[in-house]
């Protein structure tokens, strides 16, 4: 059921808001005066028009845009599971260097946290959004990461909280992943913070602001990074979470990201 409301004031007649008709692009006359429902419209996208006529046969009118989605659908919710070859981690250079140096795309895991010389590990996963809906406003976004193993102490114990940065395209300007992917800037920085995966096979899970949902790309790839807060505890162990990346052979291991919009899912 949709509500229609609207008002109609003239200068010589006064309220004329009885006199209200109302019709859409696509089911012609569907109500009239000042509020009505109606179960009867059609799937698709109307411009709906209010209009009125005073006793001088002038007529105004306002419009607006209602989109009716399927009956029965779940509408907005468009699940993408991250590219495999373009997920990966970058190992810092040095202890504090806050540069990246070696790289690893070929792994079923991406892994965040340090090593035992202290280097930070951080995480890049990568997303095809550009089958969003057309037309369809994002309303909200939200990173899964599945917990594959923890080895040391679980830095979310130890390195504050894992943040997630986001970019619109690729973070060095080229899909596949590059070392400089470590230091390289975002369109979106600490857009979400991703809950504790306690267990293996716990979901860790973030929702992405307001900035993080504007950053996704609606022409091609989006990049996420996944860093903790601690670049390092310096007690030169292994502190990481290691998440199952889009190379793992389950496809229900990959990550996710779950994207809403404002007219039904892909």
């Amino acid at each position: 059921s949709v509500t229609f409301t609207g008002s109609a004031n003239d200068t010589e007649d006064g309220d004329v808001t009885a006199g209200l008709s109302w019709s859409s692009s696509l089911d012609g006359s569907i109500g009239s005066g000042g509020s009505f429902s109606t179960t009867g419209l059609s799937e698709g996208t109307h411009t709906v028009t209010a209009s009125v006529t005073d006793s001088g046969s002038l007529t105004g009118s306002a419009v607006r845009t209602v989109t009716i989605n399927p009956t029965g659908g779940t509408p907005g919710d468009d699940a993408f599971t991250s590219r495999g070859a373009e997920d990966g981690i970058v190992v810092e250079s040095g202890e504090s260097r806050e540069t990246g140096g070696s790289i690893n795309s070929s792994r079923n895991t991406i892994v965040v946290g340090d090593n035992d010389r202290d280097k930070q590990f951080i995480a890049i996963v990568s997303f095809d959004t550009s089958t969003l809906p057309a037309g369809a406003a994002v309303l909200s976004a939200k990173l899964r990461l599945k917990r594959n193993s923890v080895a040391g102490t679980n830095p979310f114990e130890t390195h504050g909280a894992a943040l997630v940065d986001v970019q619109t395209g690729s973070f060095s300007g080229d899909m596949a992943l590059q070392s400089s992917d470590f230091e390289a800037s975002a369109t979106a920085v600490a857009a979400a913070t991703l809950s504790n995966a306690v267990s293996d096979g716990d979901w860790s899970e973030g929702v992405l602001n307001a900035a993080g949902v504007a950053a996704i790309n609606r022409a091609g790839i989006t990049q996420l990074r996944i860093r903790f807060t601690l670049d390092d505890n310096d007690d030169l162990s292994r502190d990481i979470i290691r998440y199952f990346s889009g190379n793992d052979g389950n496809p229900d291991h990959h990550p996710q990201l779950l994207i809403t919009t404002n007219t039904g899912g892909g």
